[in-house]
């Protein structure tokens, strides 16, 4: 999450308007809480699978229900 935060931070400074978190590139369960408190620009999360040029094949129910939880975080 370290690096994620320096990301996000990174496109802060850089004048980013919105972020896309890319779910298939973490390697630990993201606590979507937390990300969300990390800015306060609008996020994207999105959970690519090898199919749509994902980083790591995901169990399509695991994918989907990550990227329900990212919603319901806001």
């Amino acid at each position: 999450m370290n690096q994620l935060h320096t990301m996000i931070t990174q496109s802060e400074r850089e004048g980013s308007s919105i972020i896309e978190v890319r779910l298939d590139y973490l390697d630990e369960t993201p606590q979507f809480e937390e990300i969300r408190d990390m800015t306060a620009l609008p996020l994207v999360a999105t959970n690519r699978s090898l199919n749509e040029g994902g980083f790591k094949a995901i169990n399509e129910e695991v994918r989907i229900r990550s990227l329900l939880s990212a919603a319901s975080a806001g």
